[in-house]
């Protein structure tokens, strides 16, 4: 949806503002909702390790995030170009959930 409001070029600051908003608050629970997911996956001998490593990286998305974005603006990148480099991300880490939870339910 805000790649879609974001192409269409209809979209005022302060409504892109709270599309932002709704974007970092449904990240963060995604991250947070992995955790149980994660704790079901991992055998209990290496659980805490690699929820560690979520969790870590995790956070190194959270603080390099903001740095590319503003690299890419720099740049001179636009808006709509940005949104899709941040699509990536995204997508791949529900291919891997998705496959975690297949490869689970077998």
């Amino acid at each position: 949806m805000l790649l879609g409001v974001t192409i269409s070029g209809s979209v005022t600051g302060s409504a892109m503002l709270a599309l932002l908003i709704g974007y970092g608050m449904t990240g963060a629970g995604a991250q947070i909702g992995f955790y149980s997911l994660l704790a079901n996956i991992y055998p209990a001998s290496v659980r805490v390790t690699g929820i560690g490593l979520a969790q870590g990286m995790g956070r190194l998305g959270t603080i390099g995030g903001p740095a590319i974005v503003g690299f890419l603006f720099t740049m001179g990148i636009s808006d709509v170009y940005v949104f899709l480099f941040l699509a990536v991300p995204l997508l791949v880490a529900a291919v891997a959930v998705w496959n975690v939870t297949m490869s689970h339910a077998e």
